[in-house]
């Protein structure tokens, strides 16, 4: 089984960090490096890191919000690494969940992409909104929080293992489709069920999205979810009015 993979890094800080990333990629075989808003530039230090692996560099893919990010490459399976899991962030070990997803028949051709966080402060919980996963990579010492590029190096060595890769013959290739989920409808459906969606760190919005993407639902479950949510809130409504009109 052959999939693509991409790394995403999401606001990296040093240009090094970034670079010695690019040689980790080369090292392991991944091409294709997508930077997400990043706070650092592409130079010199970023260059030296990087040694013989400056073509990933040179290659590599910008987007300035998440929200570019997702209307351009959108589709395929979206992997988040984090060192701080938590109720709110519930995670798997990176080794058992790439052993299920290397068995998983229908996840053979499926894009897969390897996210991480800025260095000081990684993924937020917003940042991994729309990921299918949370994983987190097993250290030995007290001190769990690894260098960007260690953390790189560590989760390819575990898909390695775990997933065969197809070669990158473009790396200029884009998935052609933008991700599709039904955010807003499924808010709009809670809210008009009178939940209140507000509250920053763990709400029915947040619980429900992370059971559904948890499942890595296929684009026409997704749009038989779309069609109930709207129905429902349909007929929601309609009820509504019907019992707020006064009658003669």
């Amino acid at each position: 089984m052959s999939r693509q993979i991409s790394v995403v890094l999401h606001e990296s800080i040093y240009s090094s960090n970034v670079g010695s990333v690019a040689r980790a990629m080369g090292n392991m075989g991944i091409t294709r490096l997508v930077l997400v808003n990043p706070l650092c530039e592409i130079n010199e230090d970023a260059k030296k890191a990087a040694v013989g692996c400056q073509e990933i560099l040179i290659n590599h893919v910008v987007y300035g919000s998440w929200q570019d990010f997702y209307r351009t490459e959108g589709e395929g399976l979206r992997i988040a690494f984090t060192a701080r899991p938590g109720k709110l962030r519930p995670s798997r070990d990176a080794e058992e969940l790439f052993q299920d997803i290397g068995k998983d028949e229908n996840l053979k051709n499926t894009h897969v992409y390897l996210i991480f966080g800025r260095e000081d402060s990684g993924l937020s919980t917003d940042d991994i909104e729309f990921c299918h996963q949370t994983c987190t990579l097993k250290t030995y010492g007290e001190y769990t929080s690894l260098n960007l590029s260690h953390a790189v190096m560590l989760g390819l060595y575990v898909v390695s293992k775990n997933l065969t890769v197809a070669p990158d013959s473009n790396l200029q290739a884009l998935p052609t489709q933008a991700l599709y989920y039904p955010a807003e409808d499924l808010r709009e459906w809670l809210t008009t069920l009178g939940f209140d969606i507000s509250a920053k760190r763990i709400n029915a919005y947040k619980v429900l999205n992370r059971l559904i993407l948890r499942n890595q639902p296929e684009q026409k479950e997704l749009k038989i979810l779309k069609s109930v949510l709207k129905q429902t809130i349909r007929k929601l409504k309609e009820r509504n009015l019907i019992v707020q009109t006064p009658t003669d």
